[in-house]
């Protein structure tokens, strides 16, 4: 029979990503518990975590124990809590992958938005989450260690379906106090005239954000020398640089929705890409109508612009 304490002693290294979080919950001493963890997969026979840098991944054996483990002990607290007549207070548990291209602020106003929606008699949401490449990311999901994703990508799996999609045009964000120079050169041209005009260096995404290419590529197609002073890979800094009035940038218009300083940016639709920038909220089809699913939904799709 499954050893239920190298069970859980492995979901609670899988849930933090680490040996050491884990150990300090367990109270016990990390080289124990990296002993129990072997010992737990040499009894069975199989890989579940291996060493990714400084840190640590799931095998596929792993994700799909993990997603196994997930039920079992969210199943154990509830009826901890239901003994204790605490019943309802544990919350709703829905945890969360975004790919690695969706920037980290969004995630985190996605988050604050579906932690709020709802009404006093729904049950309290517990959120957590993590960025992963997208291959990781379909097995999470298909192996029920997440309950939904946002990717900027399509999944190919009839298990999976996509509740919900945010499209947006490209736009070049500027700060606000040179709308006027910019509006007169768009008269005169097009986005090579606006930039050129205004004179301001680029702040842009780094490399790491999937949409840095497409900028790249636009400013090719254009003709434009970009210049920059400042990368980041938060738009929440590259917006904020904008609006300090730092420099100039190419952005999703989605991700102008959260910002704080929206009055200090202008954003002009002078691109005239064919294809915009697109993010997607994705299940798996037997769990996309529970309450906390619909809650999440309901936060990704309030941000237009």
């Amino acid at each position: 029979m499954l050893n239920l304490n190298h069970l859980y002693y492995f979901y609670l290294v899988a849930q933090t990503g680490s040996i050491t979080s884990a150990s300090r919950s367990l109270r016990i001493s990390q080289p124990a518990l990296s002993k129990q963890i072997k010992i737990f997969e040499e009894s069975i026979n199989k890989k579940l975590i291996e060493r990714q840098g400084r840190g640590l991944r799931l095998t596929s054996a792993g994700l799909s124990l993990y997603g196994e483990a997930r039920g079992v002990f969210d199943k154990a607290e509830q009826i901890s809590l239901n003994l204790l007549n605490n019943r309802g207070s544990g919350g709703v548990r829905l945890k969360l992958g975004f790919g690695l291209e969706v920037d980290r602020s969004f995630m985190a106003e996605i988050i604050v938005k579906a932690l709020k929606y709802g009404s006093s008699d729904e049950p309290r949401l517990i959120i957590s989450s993590f960025s992963v490449e997208r291959s990781a990311l379909e097995s999470s999901l298909r192996q029920r260690a997440i309950d939904a994703c946002f990717t900027e990508r399509r999944l190919f799996n009839s298990a999976f379906i996509e509740i919900a999609s945010l499209s947006s045009p490209i736009y070049l964000a500027i700060p606000a106090a040179f709308y006027s120079k910019a509006k007169g050169a768009a008269r005169k041209g097009g986005l090579n005239a606006i930039v050129s005009r205004i004179g301001l260096p680029w702040i842009l995404p780094t490399p790491n954000i999937d949409f840095r290419s497409r900028i790249e590529g636009i400013s090719e197609k254009h003709g434009i020398e970009m210049d920059f002073i400042l990368e980041s890979d938060s738009m929440l800094t590259v917006l904020r640089s904008v609006a300090s009035g730092l420099g100039i940038t190419l952005i999703p218009g989605f991700y102008a929705s959260f910002l704080p300083e929206k009055k200090m940016i202008s954003l002009l639709n002078c691109v005239k890409e064919p294809l915009g920038a697109t993010m997607s909220l994705w299940a798996r089809k037997a769990e996309a109508r529970g309450v906390a699913i619909r809650r999440l939904t309901q936060s990704f799709k309030s941000f237009s612009i």
